[in-house]
């Protein structure tokens, strides 16, 4: 009986083991910064940690999605950027705040929906067509910041969504964790996920057995569009202020948490769960260097060194199977 039981929770933990490998440089790093640096475990740090990473884990859900149909999106930092610079413009000018975070969200949306029209009806690469909105965006927010940055929004209100708490959890966290959820099943539980996985494994393969590939692509980078619009409101509030350069590389940091967590470039295979684990060990890496005193700048240079090793082991692992 004491074997069974034994045997029972080996089969388990190598289970989870094999479904979220991304734990394994996770927990090892969580250990050695913890020995390196004791005020690591702070609980003061641990939420830091989280806030600090709660935009990039939500904004990469839509890069999840996406890479797991076999797409790319280029754009979300000039989504982002064209959604902070409206909302805070609008905060500065006491637009009322429903309908600014609204509008703001709707801009993402419709951003998103016209880079899969695009997609969708133009047969373009993903990579082309995202690649063109993020030049164009990035060049309206210039113009419309003229080159400046948008400071001081002073709005009590629209500070919350970045800097507020409920019952001591801060707000980004909760809505983080809320979207995670939220996508968690939305993936693994209805036929839209089941779409969105069919389409990467072979897109031609789904449209002969009646998904309609065109309608779901489309909702695909729509969501995305969504989450670059709520993180760009969440993290305004935080910084509170705007550059012209806001946003920009974020879409890579994304990317490098999707791939981090094991999902493919070739689409089908992902983990929405792994996303956040990928975007919580950038988060460790930048957390770690600052506490250690080290340069930002080497903490770049890891994140590099850990996502092209990753990439080699999942094309080894592949090329070999």
């Amino acid at each position: 009986m004491e074997n069974k039981l034994s045997k029972n929770t080996f089969e388990i933990f190598n289970n989870i083991i094999e479904r979220h490998k991304i734990l394994i440089p996770l927990v090892v790093l969580f250990i050695i910064v913890s020995l390196a640096t004791p005020s690591f475990l702070d609980r003061s740090n641990m939420i830091n940690i989280l806030r600090q990473i709660s935009v990039l884990s939500i904004v990469s859900i839509g890069s999840t999605i996406i890479i797991l149909t076999g797409g790319i999106d280029l754009s979300v930092g000039s989504i982002m950027a064209l959604v902070a610079v409206f909302v805070a413009k609008g905060v500065k000018t006491g637009t009322p705040l429903p309908f600014l975070v609204l509008t703001g969200i709707i801009m993402g949306i419709l951003i998103g929906m016209i880079n899969g029209l695009f997609i969708i009806n133009f047969t373009v690469p993903a990579f082309i067509v995202t690649l063109a909105t993020m030049t164009i965006g990035r060049g309206f927010v210039l113009l419309w910041t003229g080159g400046s940055n948008v400071n001081e929004l002073n709005n009590e209100a629209f500070l919350f969504f970045g800097r507020g708490s409920v019952l001591g959890i801060p707000f980004p966290i909760i809505v983080m964790l809320l979207m995670y959820i939220l996508g968690c099943l939305i993936l693994s539980k209805t036929k839209f996920g089941r779409e969105i996985y069919a389409i990467g494994n072979n897109e031609e393969a789904s449209k002969i057995s009646g998904i309609f590939v065109k309608r779901t692509l489309l909702s695909v980078y729509i969501i995305a569009g969504l989450a670059a619009a709520v993180g760009a409101v969440i993290d305004t509030s935080r910084m509170n202020t705007v550059t012209p350069m806001y946003g920009s590389g974020i879409e890579f940091d994304c990317i490098s948490a999707v791939i981090l967590g094991g999902a493919s470039f070739d689409g089908g295979i992902g983990m929405l769960i792994n996303t956040l684990f990928g975007a919580i060990l950038l988060g460790l890496i930048n957390n770690a260097f600052n506490l250690m005193g080290v340069s930002s700048y080497w903490a770049q240079i890891a994140k590099g060194i850990i996502l092209i090793s990753a990439i080699m082991i999942y094309s080894y692992k592949t090329n070999n199977e």
